[in-house]
């Protein structure tokens, strides 16, 4: 279907959209999607965001936010800097073997046997 103008689906119920393999959106400009209640993304393999310009946000008004490597390793980084930040409680860093802080060529370590800096 095409229009020059704008298209509208519409449903009192629900919209599904199918595709035996691909299903592709492109805008030119903006794409806005509003969900009332939830929104979940489920995919079988992998999941990728980039931003080319502006930056990425991800904010909750009320719950957690929880990021999870379950069956892997997380990694964070940044070129310009790293920031933890609690406003109003504390900052818990926890590890079952073996914390290490590195900056330039010190560093510090702790474990369940000893505090080992250098």
């Amino acid at each position: 279907a095409s229009a020059p103008d704008g298209i509208a689906a519409t449903s009192g119920g629900h919209l599904q959209l199918a595709a035996g393999k691909n299903l592709i959106a492109t805008a030119g400009a903006n794409m806005d999607i509003s969900v009332a209640r939830r929104f979940t993304v489920a995919v079988g393999q992998s999941i990728g965001l980039f931003v080319r310009k502006a930056g990425m946000k991800l904010f909750a008004n009320q719950g957690p936010v929880i990021i999870q490597a379950q069956n892997d390793k997380l990694e964070l980084l940044a070129r310009h800097g790293l920031e933890i930040t609690s406003t109003e409680d504390e900052v818990h860093i926890v590890a079952k073997k073996k914390i290490t802080l590195n900056a330039g060529g010190s560093y510090i370590t702790f474990d369940p046997y000893r505090i080992e800096a250098g």
